[in-house]
Order: C-alpha cells, then structure tokens, then sequence
C-alpha cells in the first residue's frame, strides 16, 4: 500500500508539472506490461538482453594455454527487464492505450536481473573465466504531449563477479606467486536519459528508411569508492573511483515489411538494419589509482522481427570493442576484438 501511494504522488507530481488532465478515464495504470519507454541500449556491452557473442583475442592472464596466440572466447549474456507496476498518462477508455507502444508516454517501475559469461575455448576443458551477476530496479519515463520523444531511466543495481573454479584453481596452481582472485562486488545508481525519434510502418518520417533514431547519455554514482579486497588478504585490493560516464546514438533502417510467398523467402528479408556507438568513460582497475579510459563498442547488423511493436526478433551483429576488459576483475586491464553476436528479444 505504501509502495502504491508514493507512486500516485509523483503521478500527481508529473501532472502538476506538465498539465495533464485529471479526469480518471483520460488515463490508466497497469501491471506487468512492457511500453518500452526506454528501450534497451543495444551497444551498451552490458545491456540486458538474451546475447552470445563469439571473438578471438590474447589469451587471458594466467591462463593454463597461454601459449597459444589468439584465443575464441565466448561471451554469453542473459537478462531482462520486467516492469511491474505503470501508468500511461495518454489513454483513451474506449479504445485502450495507443496500439503502437513506442508512441506511449508513461512512468513504470521495474526489476532487472543478467547474468554474464566469458568462456576460453581454447583453455583446457573450455574453462569459464568470469561470470557477473546483476540485480536492481528502479523506475523509466517518457514524457507527455510536446516532450514525447524524451525518455529517462533511474536504476539501482548490484553486481558481484566470480571467477570460473577451473581457471582460478589452474592459476593458483601455475602462477602461485603472481596470481590474485579478488572479491569484486558493488552497488550503483545508474541515471540516463535519451532523445529518439520513431516512425511506425505505413507512416512518413524521417528520410533514408530512418525507422529510429536516437541519442542517450548517463552517469553512473557507486555508493562507496569501490575497495574490492584480494581473497587471501596478503595483498592491497583493486580499487575503482565513484563514477563513471556513458554516451552512445543508435539507428535503425527500414528492411522489408510482411511478405507473401515461401516462409524461408519470407525470412531471409530482415525487418531492420541497425548501426549503433557506445562510449563509456570506464574505470580500469587498479591497485592503487584506478585510470579512467574510454571503452568503445560499434555495432551494425540486421534484426528480424518487429523489434518495436515488442515483438520476439532475432538480432545477426557485427561489433568492435575496445577498452577496458568488461568482465569483474578482468577490468584491471584491457582488450580489443571484432566479434559477431546474436541476440535475441522475448
């Protein structure tokens, strides 16, 4: 009761500030919909979607096949977000919410969870190098009326790494002077916002087949410098700063619309082309002074489905990504590939 009272406050909060009626059937809340009223980032590296991602790059540090030059990583990523509790603030009581969500204004909280994997195959027995863990909520708006194309999300999140039993016990065993397994866990808050523009099909908009188009950035506040100490407790722990910054522009083209004829012809022809840049002005770990560098990641490929009517889609992804090691404690040092991706929306 009390966590649905503060949330009709800021309802009565955001009319205030920007005029909304306050006759009853002019709106509606809901539950456990999703109006996407900040999409997922699609070349943000820790974005939360279904993603496996195949690259060559060195080996890791400390690694049991260190001899072998170029290695084939896998980098899985599983996770969503799942709203919980909305209120669209454009609604009409006889023919529902607007049936293109993207043109949906309204505020929602949430819960977001994923799970991330780096596997070396060319490790003895395909070791799992690191997994992270991440947990949070918080709350997204699109703004009403002449601010439509204005979208913000608020979250609070955790993360926690591990390191793969086999390779820290392979480590430890090889390299017992030089190798540390440190415990990097932390809270955050993550506040973005973004500036997009979409054109459903049927409808004229932007030139060149611009389905969407759209600009975001944010900043990321830890709730403590991050101390993360060794497991051991002989050596000094890796430290991170209390912030860090992230910016990116995405875009997607128009492919073809439902076609007739043969279901494999009809599958071939992909719905979007997408191209995608995120810049993240990271923390690369340190004992001492953790260095802040930009990490880049560009995306382009093709997405089958109806991404934006939040229909299943299938994504093919060409990336280059350059920057700090994305992974737990791997971020004390650095990484450059081309890798191809496949993700998928539900």
């Amino acid at each position: 009761m009390k966590i649905k009272l503060r949330f009709a406050i800021w309802i009565v909060v955001v009319e205030l500030l920007v005029g909304l009626p306050t006759n009853s059937e002019a709106r509606k809340d809901y539950t456990l919909e999703d109006f996407r009223y900040f999409k997922p980032m699609i070349a943000d590296i820790r974005t939360q979607i279904h993603q496996m991602r195949f690259y060559r790059s060195d080996a890791i540090d400390f690694s049991n096949a260190e001899a072998i030059e170029d290695h084939l990583f896998w980098d899985v990523s599983y996770g969503g977000s799942f709203p919980i509790y909305g209120y669209n603030f454009e609604y009409d009581s006889e023919k529902g919410p607007a049936e293109n969500s993207m043109e949906i204004s309204g505020i929602t909280t949430f819960i977001e969870t994923s799970a991330h994997m780096l596997l070396d195959f060319d490790a003895e027995s395909d070791s799992v190098i690191s997994m992270d863990f991440r947990i949070g909520g918080g709350v997204s708006l699109r703004l009403p009326r002449w601010f439509k194309n204005i979208a913000f999300r608020y979250k609070f999140f955790h993360e926690s790494t591990h390191l793969g039993d086999e390779y820290a016990l392979d480590a430890v065993r090889l390299f017992p002077v030089d190798f540390r397994r440190y415990n990097v866990s932390y809270e955050a808050h993550d506040l973005f916002a973004s500036l997009d523009h979409y054109t459903p099909w049927g409808k004229k908009g932007l030139p060149f087949r611009i389905a969407y188009l759209r600009g975001y950035g944010g900043h990321r506040f830890f709730t403590e410098e991050g101390s993360f100490p060794e497991f051991n407790g002989q050596g000094g722990p890796l430290k991170a700063s209390d912030n860090e910054s992230q910016v990116g522009a995405e875009i997607y083209l128009r492919g073809w619309e439902k076609q007739s004829g043969p279901l494999l012809f009809r599958r071939l022809k992909f719905q979007y082309l997408v191209a995608a840049a995120d810049f993240y002005y990271r923390d690369r770990y340190d004992l001492d002074t953790p260095e802040k560098i930009w990490s880049t990641n560009f995306v382009v490929g093709v997405v089958y489905g109806y991404l934006f009517e939040g229909k299943r889609t299938l994504k093919f992804l060409l990336n280059y990504y350059n920057g700090v090691h994305p992974h737990g404690q791997l971020r004390n040092g650095e990484i450059q590939y081309v890798g191809i991706s496949v993700a998928t929306d539900f």
